[in-house]
């Protein structure tokens, strides 16, 4: 089964002032990622999975103005952060549970 994976990191949450440990301040400074995994099968069946990144702030030498971000930017910090692979991984399970259940609900009278 071929699964496509798309990463949308296009959602953030920012400090609209922050000042780092070496006393650089800025404006709209990102600090967190909110995200969402969508797994897509051939047959368009689709399984997302949504969860947030806290970014570190405490150095902001490297700091890139909101107006220059990109998803795939953002998607690289991400990475260096959380388990690419692994949560992959669980959206491919996931999608398979979906696909070919192995539970289900019942209701008793």
């Amino acid at each position: 089964m071929a699964i496509n994976y798309n990463w949308d990191c296009k959602t953030l949450e920012i400090h609209l002032n922050h000042t780092d440990s070496n006393d650089i301040a800025k404006e709209d400074v990102v600090f967190k990622v909110l995200w969402t995994l969508t797994a897509i099968d051939e047959n368009k069946v689709m399984q997302e999975i949504t969860n947030s990144t806290s970014l570190p702030i405490n150095d902001l030498s490297n700091f890139t103005e909101v107006k220059d971000l990109t998803n795939d930017i953002i998607k690289e910090w991400v990475f260096e952060i959380e388990d690419k692979e692994a949560y992959e991984e669980k959206a491919a399970s996931l999608l398979l549970k979906k696909i070919e259940p192995t539970t289900k609900f019942i209701r008793i009278n």
